[in-house]
């Protein structure tokens, strides 16, 4: 990564903020990113706030998933249920 990169990264606006929470659970993000990502958190209430609202949807979800045991339609085919538990099951 290169000197520009990384202080780019460590300089995170909302914006970029509101990205990395989103992405940090689907790829691993750098050091750089979430170094600035802790340091924007620190200061900023507001992606405080959306962290934690993107938390909550997420336990909201996994809960869902676990109490209702997948109960789709019976058109749904069991290797796509399969699929769906299994991705539950590894977020």
């Amino acid at each position: 990564m290169s000197v520009l990169s990384t202080l780019k990264a460590l300089n995170c606006t909302c914006k970029d903020a509101a990205c990395l929470i989103s992405q940090q659970d689907q790829r691993k993000l750098t050091r750089a990113q979430r170094i600035g990502l802790r340091l924007h958190l620190i200061l900023c209430r507001a992606c405080r706030k959306y962290l934690a609202s993107v938390r909550f949807l997420k336990q909201a979800m996994r809960r869902c998933g676990e109490s209702e045991a997948l109960s789709a339609p019976d058109g749904l085919p069991s290797a796509a249920k399969d699929r769906i538990r299994q991705r539950l099951a590894g977020q």
